[in-house]
């Protein structure tokens, strides 16, 4: 039986367990109780259990992720490092051959100083960009205030270690 099932026939069982003219809950109805409940119990650890391989498997496909990213960052530094030696070694050389061919475009690019202030540039030239600021909202609907497009939404996570 699946988990659902064993919830929906531990329901069928309770509604008919019980003497209607004692009250008293039938020794058999019991018995399929407990055994309902050991299935459903030991269903329940097994998807746990699952659970939890998969966030060890997850966990593994990050590290290996983050290691790939490093090496990528390395590859990208090295390409940074040969394309300025051939820039200042080499500038102006144009070859073509089967394995890699070289020619030089030119580009344009603004570079602001990092400590430059944008409030201090006219207005034509800045953006600004406005976001919600979900910690005051949250904090307003706990309040009872109503915000229009936002709702508190509450969700139930198991937690498996």
């Amino acid at each position: 039986m699946r988990l659902y099932e064993i919830n929906a026939a531990l329901q069928a069982e309770l509604d008919n367990a019980f003497d209607p003219e004692t009250g008293e809950i039938n020794p058999e109805a019991e018995a399929r109780i407990d055994a309902l409940e050991g299935e459903r119990d030991h269903k329940a650890l097994d998807l746990a259990c699952y659970i939890k391989s998969l966030k060890i498997e997850e966990e593994a496909h990050r590290r290996e992720a983050a290691a790939q990213r490093a090496r990528a960052e390395t590859t990208a530094r090295k390409i940074e490092w040969a394309k300025d030696y051939l820039t200042m070694n080499g500038a102006g050389i144009n070859i073509k051959d089967s394995r890699a061919s070289v020619h030089w475009i030119s580009t344009e690019s603004i570079q602001v100083d990092e400590d430059a202030d944008p409030t201090s540039a006219p207005a034509e030239y800045t953006r600004t960009r406005t976001d919600w600021n979900k910690t005051a909202i949250k904090e307003a609907i706990k309040a009872g205030q109503s915000i229009d497009h936002c709702r508190l939404v509450k969700k139930v996570s198991p937690v498996i270690k």
